[in-house]
């Protein structure tokens, strides 16, 4: 009986089970009373997907399936595919003119007995953006959709020809090991996907290559309808980047179904992100540097204001020299430099921080005048050791996509920022900076000694906290550390840390299970 509302006291024992009320935690007082300490009412039935587009809606990557169509009624993928009658057709696009990191596919899957289409088209923004992301991409959800499919219908079977113009796409889905993606392994993020649950599927998928813009050499009419949806669909997936041109491209999101994904500055890591992470890596030194009062260095809103990306990339390449202002108009000349661009960036540079962008300009555009107060937020010293505005950037991206020439903007942002590292101090910061600090330099040394420290720790620790898989990491030469940066070996050492603490966390997980 209650002595209140929470607290409960035994008065008789011995009696019948009954179940009543609602389920419940307790803690026990003595041995004749309990405290109630939560209680919740019966559990609330959980009603399952019963189509295709509902069980899609519940792996994430919603934006996968944001122009996805479907035509006939519903579910008639299902009876389509244990007809032996389903035919699922991609293409992929990258057009590297409008944007170096946007990729796109078109996919379809058509009854050829009449039952019904999916159609849908979708792009990427992404660093290793290409015509083979693309392609892989516009077969990741072709196997999407066919596992929806498999999940209404645990038993289907069946028959599915998956048809592609991009044989090496095709070829590397086919021959996809079980368990793991090989280490180095290029968009290994789409493959995992596909690898781990698209793989068992409880009918047959067959793979067929078809040539490639065939529309260009024959009529239409005359092409097989494996080939036509193959032009229908090249031409979908251009069109997704031709709508995108001069407008913001789409944040990089998750794909549906992957567990995890790490994301640096925006950008999604994946195997071969080395060079990138190792950019945001020195950008985040760079700004803990420059917010040191003794440093003299841009404040935290002229950081923000500098294009890092192209000054990294060209403090990659800098040849050791001095060049001239005049040599930096002939190389905006030669390299198809917006010519009111241009005449701002050569006054300004001439001016030696005596005239600000606002008074060189002459015109009440509004990219200029955002472009003005970008560059005198700066300073004329900053940009003259490289650090160009993200509207000088913008701008000229405009520019090149009108123009014949088919120069990236990464191209040339990068050789903007080389050659003003020509005109004021090129070799002085390689030799000074580049090579005696951050090989032989005294922080150098000091950084090193703590690095030899922290890996012969891991050496001395052995196999004990590593997975069988993560034993090669101990394989570690120390012995050319004093001759090189220590990149990597504090790479290295990044990688044996986060081995141990996986290793961790998964028997922490099975213990409690």
């Amino acid at each position: 009986v209650p002595n209140s509302r929470r607290r409960w006291k035994r008065v008789v024992e011995g009696c019948e089970q009954e179940i009543l009320g609602q389920p419940c935690n307790v803690r026990r007082q003595n041995d004749e009373s309990v405290t109630l300490t939560a209680s919740a009412g019966p559990p609330v039935a959980v009603e399952q997907p019963r189509t295709i587009r509902e069980i899609l809606g519940e792996w994430g990557g919603k934006w996968l399936w944001k122009s996805m169509r479907v035509l006939g009624e519903e579910n008639w993928l299902i009876e389509s595919i244990r007809a032996g009658s389903c035919l699922a057709v991609t293409d992929g696009s990258y057009i590297k003119e409008i944007s170096t990191e946007l990729c796109s596919c078109g996919f379809v899957l058509e009854c050829q007995e009449g039952r019904g289409r999916i159609i849908g088209s979708f792009p990427e923004k992404s660093k290793d953006a290409c015509a083979y992301r693309g392609e892989l991409l516009g077969l990741l959800a072709v196997h999407l959709l066919l596992l929806a499919a498999n999940k209404l219908e645990s038993d289907l079977e069946g028959k599915v020809e998956v048809v592609s113009d991009c044989l090496g796409a095709l070829s590397r889905i086919e021959s996809l090991p079980e368990n793991r993606i090989p280490s180095g392994c290029k968009h290994s993020d789409v493959l995992k996907v596909i690898m781990i649950h698209c793989k068992k599927l409880t009918f047959e998928c067959t793979y067929t290559h078809v040539d490639a813009h065939q529309d260009e050499r024959k009529a239409y009419a005359e092409l097989v309808r494996k080939s036509q949806l193959n032009c229908c669909m090249d031409s979908l997936a251009k069109k997704v980047i031709w709508l995108l041109k001069g407008e913001d491209l789409p944040i990089q999101e998750a794909l549906p179904l992957e567990p995890v994904a790490v994301f640096v500055g925006g950008e999604k890591m994946t195997s071969g992100s080395e060079d990138n992470i190792r950019f945001w890596c020195h950008r985040q030194v760079a700004k803990e540097a420059f917010a040191n009062s003794k440093v003299k260095g841009p404040n935290n809103e002229q950081f923000e204001e500098i294009h890092w990306r192209s000054c990294y990339g060209a403090l990659v390449k800098a040849p050791r020299m001095f060049q001239s202002i005049d040599l930096l108009e002939e190389w905006c000349e030669d390299n198809d430099t917006d010519e009111d661009l241009q005449e701002v960036l050569i006054a300004y540079a001439r001016g030696r921080g005596g005239r600000s962008v606002q008074e060189i300009i002459s015109t009440r555009n509004v990219s200029y005048v955002r472009l003005a107060r970008s560059m005198d937020s700066i300073g004329w010293r900053r940009f003259m050791e490289g650090m160009i505005s993200k509207e000088i950037v913008r701008i000229q991206s405009h520019y090149l996509e009108g123009s014949e020439n088919r120069m990236t903007i990464r191209k040339w942002a990068e050789g903007l920022v080389i050659k003003l590292l020509e005109v004021t101090h090129g070799q002085w910061l390689y030799r000074n900076v580049h090579v005696h600090d951050f090989k032989t330099g005294d922080l150098a040394s000091k950084r090193k000694e703590e690095l030899r420290k922290a890996l012969e720790d891991q050496l001395y620790q052995g196999e004990e906290g590593l997975e069988k898989e993560d034993e090669y990491l101990l394989d570690i030469n120390l012995d050319t550390l004093d001759d090189s940066s220590g990149e990597d070996q504090a790479i290295w050492l990044l990688a044996l840390k986060a081995a141990r603490e996986a290793y961790q966390l998964r028997n922490g997980r099975k213990r409690k299970i």
